[in-house]
């Protein structure tokens, strides 16, 4: 698709995680450049896939950082489907630019201590996950949560990140949490 014609033929997207009666919609979003409208037609848990499996159509179009970011926003619960590596990956080829722009500005200019909370065993523990909060009562809640669904070991991380680690910070869900592709050189310490 170019910018100077909206000839939909000249491009293809894949819409199999979109209901038939919503694939309408779908298109049409994607011709007026609407992350949320393309994103928001299939379920929520499964935004980050629609987005990863369209990922060149949606950076070719300007809006694969609006839709990663909102696909990441909408899940109900967590992103415990998706391997970390996947969610990294769909991280790494953002325009960082674009992706801090497409949440809510960022609080100071780091660097960043950060709450993570986690529970359950190998790989289900993810202490290294994507999102980071600024407030320890809200990793507890996490922590607190997981543990309610039979994950064992709650417990809250700490990490302290500078700003080019921190890819957006969001707050819709008064969550107050940060995107952030840990640095390997930085560990994060248990505190709970």
């Amino acid at each position: 698709m170019t910018d100077e014609t909206d000839d939909e033929e000249q491009w293809t997207a894949d819409l199999r995680l979109i209901p038939r009666q919503l694939r309408d919609m779908a298109l049409a979003a994607l011709s007026a450049r609407d992350a949320l409208g393309f994103v928001c037609r299939a379920d929520h848990d499964y935004g980050l896939l629609l987005v990863a499996r369209n990922a060149p159509l949606l950076q070719s179009l300007g809006i694969y950082e609006a839709a990663l970011v909102q696909a990441f926003m909408d899940c109900r619960t967590n992103h415990h489907r998706y391997p970390p590596s996947m969610l990294h990956s769909l991280f790494a080829r953002a325009n960082r630019g674009r992706l801090r722009a497409a949440g809510a500005p960022l609080l100071g200019h780091g660097p960043y201590t950060r709450y993570r909370g986690v529970a359950g065993r190998g790989r289900a523990r993810r202490i290294y996950g994507v999102s980071w909060t600024t407030a320890l009562s809200i990793a507890q809640w996490f922590a607190d949560r997981a543990a309610e669904w039979g994950l064992a070991d709650p417990a809250v991380y700490e990490i302290t990140v500078p700003k080019r680690a921190v890819l957006a910070y969001l707050d819709e869900r008064q969550e107050r949490e940060m995107l952030v592709l840990v640095p390997r050189t930085v560990r994060a310490q248990r505190i709970t």
